[in-house]
């Protein structure tokens, strides 16, 4: 299933394509209504994104367009570059099924996509799910091991679910401070450390166990199941990370 985003703004487009492919979404970005509109003639879409200012008219524009044709069961989220109540109200009668404000968060955003898919069309969103013995659920916020919640703080479960998501690919530490903590005042690589080292007590991803996460020295971490685990490390034996490599 891919996601149609409508948005102008290049640098707001590419943060939507990296935020729904960090949930496994598939996705097509289009820049203006006629290229949409091109766009879904020629392609198949389970859900818009969409911008509400736009340069060839409005969201509303687009809504009515989508609600009058052949399209009008496609569910639609509106994304505002501010809160205003007129245009919440004006996006919501105009057949929205939700909204989210920029800039979005990525659990914020991914939660919205699953819940208005499992509302209008019954489809499970695929950034909740099974990896081995845990079970992630976005929208309720929360991961069992073997059918037994496990408690994470808020912290904890975002940073669980983009390791989670991340699956077998190093993430490097800055990437997870902006992603978590969004660069928050007072965050730090220790601050991360510390969070790591809890959610591996928590989750049981030691180094003998079916999942395991390791640190990549000097660069970040890596979620990974043991067996590939074990290649990797040896493949990776002996080479520096990109940092160590830029520093030299």
């Amino acid at each position: 299933m891919r996601i149609a985003i409508l948005e102008d703004d290049p640098n707001q487009s590419l943060l939507f394509q990296r935020l729904l492919g960090m949930g496994g979404y598939e996705f097509e970005s289009f820049d203006s209504i006629q290229a949409l509109m091109l766009g879904l003639q020629l392609g198949d879409y389970g859900l818009l994104l969409l911008d509400w200012r736009l340069p060839d008219g409005t969201g509303e524009d687009v809504i009515r367009m989508l609600r009058g044709s052949l399209r009008s069961e496609m569910p639609v989220i509106v994304v505002t570059a501010n809160d205003d109540e007129r245009d919440v109200v004006r996006a919501l009668n105009a057949g929205a099924d939700d909204y989210v404000v920029k800039p979005p968060r990525a659990m914020a955003l991914l939660a919205r996509v699953q819940a208005v898919l499992r509302r209008v069309r019954g489809e499970q969103g695929v950034s909740s799910g099974r990896i081995g013995r845990f079970a992630i659920d976005v929208e309720g916020r929360d991961i069992t091991c073997e059918g037994r919640p496990v408690r994470l703080t808020q912290k904890e479960f975002d940073l669980a679910f983009h390791l989670f998501a991340a699956l077998g690919r190093t993430v490097s530490r800055k990437q997870l401070l902006e992603q978590v903590w969004n660069n928050e005042p007072g965050s730090s690589t220790r601050t991360l450390d510390t969070h790591i080292s809890r959610l591996r007590r928590k989750l049981g991803l030691e180094s003998e166990a079916e999942l395991r996460l390791v640190s990549v020295y000097g660069f970040g971490y890596r979620l990974e199941k043991a067996e590939s685990g074990a290649r990797l490390d040896r493949r990776m034996a002996g080479v520096r990370s990109d940092e160590d490599l830029l520093a030299a």
